[in-house]
């Protein structure tokens, strides 16, 4: 019966009918793409404050917990067998007996006991607070050289060691959205002696960065061209100095200067940090933009993307251990 209706139609109704159809059948499509491929909720920049109390919640201190107290008091038992030995001691107060002159009419003097024991009592619980102080009085101390930590934390909240992109784009039919990869396969360490970070490098494993659709991941390693260039590194170029290093659990805010490795191209860049400490942990959380061009990449282009802008963000967040 349809195909008879169809039959009965002229050609340009035909020709109208199949011009319809294809152009909802291309609007399903690009829903559908937007919905399975290119929809996702970008994940928060990097903020140390907020990662480090998370960090504390959801990971064990690394730093030892200091020793209990109860070693000093267990040295009372030697005091106990010195005790036994005095025995023969009060032995010999008795043959002193102030009644043995009768004749006196005064009272007899009453016997003082020998204060030979409880000095030792005393001089025990002394050792107690001698070895508490130097720990309330030690400085903070955070020389040597760090390595970045992947084991602290969790991926899934952002707690752990990570780098990645951010990468602003118009879509059709949706408008501007952010592009964000990340990835936890990084390395690299920190120096610092007293207040001053002397050296710092970093290295990103670009072929395990991922998005939330694996179509997008595969566009942008062929536009860094993976297999050639599979990694990125950043370097630092000057000391930063400190006026003074910040107690535990409060951050500190600074711009450095370094260089940035991509696509083989190395530029100078500068990146923007936020960084504290934490039970035996630095957390260093950056920024800095890059622009495509100077590393010679292309942004990556599909159908239902607009435009892509010609700049990116480069996002890190790294817990540094001794």
């Amino acid at each position: 019966m349809i195909r008879e209706r169809f039959g009965r139609w002229t050609r340009r109704r035909r020709i109208l009918t199949l011009a319809a159809t294809a152009v909802v059948g291309v609007v399903v499509a690009i829903v559908l793409v937007w919905i399975l491929v290119w929809r996702g909720d970008a994940p928060p920049p990097p903020s140390v404050l907020e990662r480090s109390e998370a960090l504390t919640a959801t990971t064990v201190p690394v730093a030892p917990e200091p020793p209990p107290p109860e070693q000093p008091p267990a040295e009372p038992p030697p005091a106990t067998p010195s005790a036994a030995a005095d025995p023969p001691a009060p032995a010999p107060a008795e043959p002193a007996p102030a009644p043995a002159s009768a004749a006196d009419p005064s009272p007899p003097p009453e016997p003082v006991p020998p204060p030979a024991e409880p000095p030792p009592a005393p001089a025990a619980e002394a050792e107690a607070p001698a070895a508490e102080a130097p720990e309330s009085g030690a400085a903070v101390n955070l020389d040597g050289v760090w390595s970045v930590d992947v084991s602290l934390g969790s991926y899934e909240d952002y707690t752990s060691s990570w780098a990645g992109y951010r990468v602003g784009e118009e879509l059709s039919g949706i408008g501007a959205t952010d592009a964000v990869g990340r990835t936890p396969a990084v390395s690299g360490t920190l120096e610092i002696s007293g207040t001053t970070v002397v050296a710092a490098t970093v290295e990103v494993d670009l072929t395990t960065v991922v998005s939330d659709r694996p179509q997008r991941d595969g566009l942008v390693r062929r536009a860094l061209d993976t297999q050639q260039f599979p990694a990125a590194r950043f370097e630092l170029i000057e000391p930063v100095t400190f006026e003074a290093l910040p107690a535990a659990g409060e951050s500190v805010t600074t711009s450095v200067a370094g260089a940035f490795e991509i696509h083989g191209v190395s530029r100078p860049v500068t990146v923007s940090l936020e960084a504290t400490w934490i039970e035996g942990v630095v957390i260093v959380g950056g920024t800095f933009e890059i622009r495509f061009e100077d590393y010679g990449i292309s942004p990556p282009r599909a159908p239902i993307v607009l435009s892509v802008e010609d700049t990116g963000t480069v996002e890190l967040l790294l817990n540094f251990t001794r």
